[in-house]
This record gives structure tokens, sequence and C-alpha cells, in this order.
């Protein structure tokens, strides 16, 4: 997509200006790019990276298009992505919700695992974990996530059931600082 934020002449510090003046000036209590910026960094603190064997994110999407990045590691069984309403831009965002039209999808992602799993789904805007889910992966090898009526942004991780206590349950009792 060479386009909007990946056309060459895109200048991010535009960009930046203008989101702070939308931002700063808006009915939102005054929010600023370090807000924003600090539900992103919340969400990727619990994301253990340095251990390596993550790949890009084997995913296929039913229904309403929707954009999904990701990174899954197939031998430790986990996985991580956003997924995006294409019509949720800041530029939409500024002239107003009427110009977002809430998607649906089915979003299977490649991640074989016989023991059950559990999906994690988070709020981009503060990186808070809003719900989780045991879910399983086909016998196909293939996990189906089900997105109702979405209207900007929403993360995921994916983790072993049995390592979801060890891992996380002490993270989100007790987070770390940002």
């Amino acid at each position: 997509d060479s386009s909007g934020v990946f056309d060459t002449g895109y200048w991010w510090s535009q960009h930046f200006e203008a989101v702070d003046e939308h931002l700063l000036g808006s009915a939102q209590g005054g929010l600023s790019r370090a807000s924003i910026a600090a539900g992103f960094a919340r969400f990727v603190s619990h994301l253990e990276l340095a251990e390596g064997g993550y790949q890009a994110l084997d995913v296929h999407i039913e229904g309403d298009s929707l954009r999904v990045v990701g990174q899954a590691n197939p031998a430790r069984r986990r996985a991580h992505g956003w997924i995006q309403n294409p019509d949720s831009t800041w530029r939409n965002r500024m002239q107003g919700p009427t110009g977002i039209v809430p998607r649906s999808a089915v979003v299977r992602i490649r991640l074989e695992s016989d023991e059950p799993l559990i999906v994690q789904w988070i709020d981009t805007r503060d990186g808070e974990v809003i719900a989780a889910d045991q879910t399983f992966s086909g016998s196909d090898g293939w996990l189906s996530l089900a997105v109702s009526e979405l209207l900007d942004d929403l993360a995921f991780r994916i983790v072993p059931e049995a390592e979801f206590d060890l891992i996380f349950r002490d993270r989100f009792e007790h987070p770390p600082p940002l």
C-alpha cells in the first residue's frame, strides 16, 4: 500500500501536529500523543518477543474487510495482533463517527495446538484487557476469532491456557508502571 502514511511524501511531523491540535482542542479531556502511545506501550510490554521464534501471522479474513497484522510463535503456540476497521482513520475520526461503518468478520489464524488457548482482547486506546476467552485450534490447524461490529482498533494476544496463569495473571493484577 503506497497511499496514506506509507506514501513517501507523507510527513510524520505534520501528522503529529494535526493529531495534537485535534486532541488537545477536543472535548476528549486533553489527550496527547503520549497518552495514545501509552496504550500501545502497555500492549507490547506483555509480549515476550526477546525469546525469538516469531514470524508473520498467517491470517485469513472471512466477512467484512478488516486489516490484521501480527506475529505468531508456532513452537510456543503464541500469537498477538492488531485488528483495524479500515474506515477508522484520523480523518474520519476528526469528521465524526458517521463516516465509520462498523465491520464484522471471522479472523482465522494458523496456530496449531492440541490444547486450549486463551485469547485476550485488548483495548488499543489504553492497553487494558477487556475480555479473555478460551478457544481451540480446529483439526485443520486454524483458530477462528469472531469480531463483531468493530468501529476502530482491537488488539489480541493468544497464549496456551496452561501458561496463562503463570505468565499473565500477576502482570495484570500488578501491571508494570509506564
